[in-house]
C-alpha cells in the first residue's frame, strides 16, 4: 500500500493520525511519514492490513445498513424516519465491543445518511446511551 492510498482510506474512514498511531502502537509522526508525499516505501504490512480492515468494516456496515433499511421499507412501507445511533465517547464504544476508533463509526453513520437520503428517506442520528 502506498502513501496516497493509506491517506485516502484514513480520511474516508473519518480517522485521524492519532487514531491510526494508537491502534498500531506507533508514534503519530510515523503515521504522518507513511502518508506523506515524500515517503518512498510501501507501508508495513500490518499497518496496511489495519487500514484495509477499517475500510472493509466501513463499506460492509454501510452496505448492510442501507440494504436492511431498504428491505424493511419494501416490506413494511417507507418509515417517517430511520433512526441511527452513534457513540458518544471512545470508552462507550469500547464497552460495547467496538474494535475501532469512534471516528470510523461516525463516518459509517454519515455514509448511511447519504445513501438513504438518495433514496428519499429521512434519518435521525442520536447518541447511544452509555
Amino acid at each position: 500500500m502506498n502513501s496516497a492510498t493509506a491517506r485516502t482510506i484514513r480520511e474516508t474512514c473519518g480517522l485521524t493520525y492519532r487514531d491510526i498511531a494508537d491502534a498500531l502502537d506507533v508514534n503519530i509522526r510515523t503515521v504522518q511519514r507513511w502518508e506523506g508525499v515524500a515517503y518512498g516505501a510501501d507501508i508495513p504490512d500490518d499497518a496496511a492490513a489495519y487500514y484495509v480492515g477499517c475500510l472493509t468494516w466501513l463499506t460492509r456496515t454501510v452496505s448492510d445498513a442501507v440494504g436492511y433499511a431498504l428491505a424493511m421499507a419494501d416490506t413494511y412501507g417507507e418509515p417517517e424516519t430511520v433512526d441511527l445511533s452513534r457513540y458518544v465517547t471512545q470508552d462507550s464504544a469500547e464497552r460495547d465491543g467496538f474494535p475501532y476508533p469512534i471516528g470510523l463509526h461516525a463516518a459509517a453513520q454519515g455514509h448511511i445518511l447519504e445513501h438513504l437520503a438518495e433514496q428519499g428517506m429521512t434519518c435521525n442520528v442520536t447518541y447511544t446511551q452509555p
